[in-house]
Order: structure tokens, then sequence, then C-alpha cells
């Protein structure tokens, strides 16, 4: 089962990209948004019920579930720089059990 220290955090995502340029004005600002959005579409579309969480005060982007499979996905627009690859590695670090753990990023 999922590892229980981590608290579900309450994310918003589109299984369309209609309405992008109503939420989001700015390309930069949004391409993380729509990198996620596709990440999350594509886990759906395969069965994974998805979550996103919390561990020790880091965010877990994605928590898939699929019987009795579950992985842990951190998602990065792009990931070149030393604190954002800390950043992102940190959270999976902390989680204790023994499911997959993946970062993906674009470019």
């Amino acid at each position: 089962m999922i590892n229980y220290a981590l608290s579900q955090r309450d994310n918003l995502y589109y299984r369309q990209g209609g309405n992008y340029g109503v939420l989001y004005a700015g390309y930069s600002y949004g391409m993380g948004y729509l990198l996620e959005n596709a990440v999350y579409s594509s886990l759906r579309r395969v069965g994974y019920q998805v979550y996103a969480g919390t561990i020790k005060d880091t965010e877990i982007d994605f928590v898939a579930i699929k019987g009795e499979r579950g992985i842990y996905l951190q998602v990065r627009l792009q990931l070149t720089e030393e604190q954002a690859i800390e950043r992102e590695y940190c959270s999976l670090k902390l989680i204790e059990d023994n499911f997959d753990k993946y970062v993906a990023k674009y470019g």
C-alpha cells in the first residue's frame, strides 16, 4: 500500500487543453502546467488513480495507483539547475516504501 506518511493536496487538472488560453495567458508560466496536465491525462488513460501529496513539507506531484502497483512521479519542465534537481529528488528520497519513483522532464 502507498506510504501513509503522505498527505493529499488538491490540484486541478484539465483533460483537454482548450481552456489553456483562458487560464494561463503567459507562455512561460503555463508550460509547466501543460506538462503536468499531459502526465496526469496519460496516467489516467492507462488506468491509474492519480493523487498529489506532500511529505514533510515537500510536494509530490503525482502518486499513481493501479491495483497493487504504486508509483511516485515528479514532473519538471527543465531540470538543468542544481537547486531544481535537488528539490525534485528531495521529496522522493523522503518516501520510505519500495514503489517506483520517477522524475520526468521535458527539456
